[in-house]
This record gives structure tokens, sequence and C-alpha cells, in this order.
């Protein structure tokens, strides 16, 4: 897999995200993040002064993806399965790419589906207008 260097990160991660559907780009905790359904699959930080791409992964996957390829535990999450590449230098995108694609594929598959409605609308009672009860 060959590194190269991107001039603008942030610009391909942005156009990375948008191709998956429902994808929508929030500032969350000062970054831009990229969120399905409410859930964070990827964000590009700036950690020590050096911008960088963190990816939601299987946390079985972390220590591989460290010592085959070299990217890091992201800070503070690292926990939580992140993983992150500095985009600073040569860096590894059609490895990002795919881990955007399996962590939009696994947040996107534990999303709750639309119930089925009915076209027919329901009758509520208004709060606090019961009918007085009958005494005999």
């Amino acid at each position: 897999m060959k590194a190269t260097r991107k001039t603008n990160a942030l610009a391909w991660l942005r156009r990375e995200c948008r191709s998956f559907a429902d994808v929508k780009e929030k500032i969350a905790w000062g970054h831009p993040a990229f969120h399905v359904g409410g859930r964070t699959i990827a964000a590009f930080e700036t950690f020590h002064g050096r911008p960088s791409i963190a990816v939601l992964t299987n946390r079985e996957y972390q220590e591989f993806l460290v010592k085959q390829f070299g990217l890091f535990k992201t800070p503070y999450s690292g926990r939580y399965g992140w993983i992150s590449a500095w985009v600073d230098v040569p860096a590894p995108w059609t490895l990002i790419h795919s881990l955007l694609a399996e962590a939009y594929e696994s947040v996107s598959a534990g999303l709750p589906r639309p119930a089925l409605t009915s076209t027919r609308k329901r009758s509520r009672k208004p709060v606090g207008q019961s009918k007085p009860k009958r005494s005999i």
C-alpha cells in the first residue's frame, strides 16, 4: 500500500464521507466530525499541532493497524476503537478509505429502521380532558 501526501486532507475526508448516504458533518469537540444517525464515524483533528484523521474501527484490529501501517490509537477515544493517521506526511489513503467504508457499514447496519406507519390517523384524547365518571 503506497502512502502519498494530499494537499487538503480535510477536503478529501469531506468528499469521501459525503459519498456515503445520510452522513452529516458537524463540529464536535471543536473538530469537523462526520455522523451517521447520530453516531460519529470519522473526524478531522489537530493533535499537538499536527492534523490527523480519526476513524471508528473495531478494537480487535487496532494493534494490527498500529503495527502494520503506522497508525495510532486516537487520543482520548482509542479505548473505544478509534484509530488515527497523521495527514501532514504521506498517508495510506486507500486504507483510510477502507476504514471509513467499514465504519459507515457497521454504524449504519446498527441504525434503527423507520417503522412502517399506517396512513390512518389515530384519534387521541386531549391530555387532562377525560370524561367525568357517572355515579349510579
